[in-house]
């Protein structure tokens, strides 16, 4: 009956095993079919083990992060990252995490919790020059819209050097250097050098367009033609759902700009259709709706004027609602980690106070054995002084006694 009962336990913890490990493959499984919330249920399956090592950890909750941010849960992703972190120390692996989080703040215009971010995942992949390349360009972005271009053009440069030097990931590192340097130039209103960087991007052939970034810069310098030309050139290549967004975008206000109204709300409404598709949606993405509304209005449609002007403002509310989330999700982040630094303070003074203590309780113990033994010698030496007097008293009573260091006395 005992060896039924231990084989049934076996068979019950074999099954148990299993079953774990089928829910740990299952949550990468469904994540690469883009199955999200199988995957988020296999892994919080698997989470809810009553043993999981620290490792298992970091893996689940990453895995967790990159669901909900591929779901459009921005705060539940950054909520998986920072667990991921404090599950178990490793650089490359909270690198990520650190980087993760740091495009999301960045994404909804909070760049300056976005470069902490950055920084802490720079200064964990210090050592991996192709993963700090992809950082720094990054980062560059973040310190671009802060209007701190010195910064962000130091970055970029860094990135360049790095990708001349990488040569497995020099085109992919080098196109993505040239595209955010010539965003920056961009930005400071440079357009020739701009233009420069972006067509050093597209020269290096990756089957990515950069004709978007080119398209704008002629844009945004008058040249409505040339601006055309490359517009219509990024649609005809391979192009992401949001790049083809920020096309259409670009083209319908474009064709607003020199009063072709029919023209602007084609391509607009193009836009439109993508826009519940989009990653991330800024608050520039909701800009076409109120093209939109402008040029309905300017059409006398009134009624479908006011419906996008309404629409435009329930997407910056609920864009607005998501950034306070976040800044909320990052306020506590910060208690927690001063809370944390606080504690491992506390740990570190705990056990500075132990090392002392132990070490005046050595130097104590080592005086009272230093004492102790002081007090043996000097005991030892008295009773061999005394004896010898003894010997002598009893040699001048009784004569001379045997001595057996006589037979060497020369």
């Amino acid at each position: 009956m005992k060896i039924i009962i231990a084989g049934f336990w076996i068979l019950l913890i074999l099954s148990s095993n299993v079953s774990a490990q089928t829910s740990y493959d299952s949550a990468y499984f469904y994540k690469n079919l883009k199955e999200y919330d199988q995957s988020i249920e296999h892994a919080n399956f698997y989470l809810n083990r009553p043993s999981v090592s620290a490792r298992e950890k970091l893996d689940m909750y990453f895995l967790l992060g990159l669901n909900f941010a591929k779901k459009r849960q921005p705060r539940l992703s950054i909520r998986n990252y920072l667990l991921s972190i404090e599950s178990y120390e490793d650089d490359l692996c909270n690198a990520k995490s650190h980087f993760n989080i740091a495009v999301i703040y960045k994404n909804f215009h909070l760049y300056d919790e976005a470069i902490s971010h950055y920084n802490e995942a720079i200064r964990l992949i210090d050592n991996d020059e192709a993963k700090k390349g992809k950082y720094l360009a990054s980062r560059s972005i973040a310190y671009k819209h802060n209007k701190q271009y010195d910064l962000a053009i130091k970055d970029v440069l860094q990135a360049e050097q790095i990708a001349f030097k990488d040569i497995e990931n020099r085109k992919k590192l080098l196109f993505k250097a040239y595209s955010y340097h010539g965003l920056i130039k961009k930005d400071m209103q440079e357009f020739d050098l701009a233009l420069k960087y972006f067509q050093y991007a597209n020269d290096l052939n990756l089957n990515i367009n950069d004709h978007i970034n080119i398209g704008k810069t002629y844009q945004l310098s008058g040249n409505i033609e040339k601006a055309i030309f490359h517009y219509e050139k990024a649609l005809a290549s391979k192009q992401n759902t949001d790049q083809q967004f920020k096309t259409y975008q670009n083209l319908g206000e474009l064709y607003q700009s020199i009063n072709k109204i029919d023209e602007s709300i084609s391509y607009l409404k193009k836009g439109e259709l993508l826009y519940p598709k989009l990653r991330y949606p800024e608050a520039e993405d909701i800009d076409l709706f109120n093209a939109l509304a402008r040029q309905y209005k300017a059409k006398k449609d009134d009624q479908a004027s006011i419906l996008y002007f309404e629409k435009t403002v329930d997407l910056l509310k609920e864009i607005e609602s998501k950034k306070q989330e976040l800044l909320e999700q990052y306020e506590k982040e910060k208690i927690s980690s001063t809370e944390k630094e606080f504690y491992q303070t506390l740990e570190q003074e705990r056990k500075t106070r132990n090392l002392q203590t132990i070490g005046i309780a050595g130097a104590v113990v080592a005086l009272l054995i230093t004492g102790i033994s002081i007090h043996l010698l000097k005991r030892r030496t008295s009773k061999t002084k005394k004896f010898k007097k003894e010997v002598a008293i009893i040699r001048k009573r009784v004569g001379n006694i045997y001595n057996p260091s006589d037979n060497f006395k020369s």
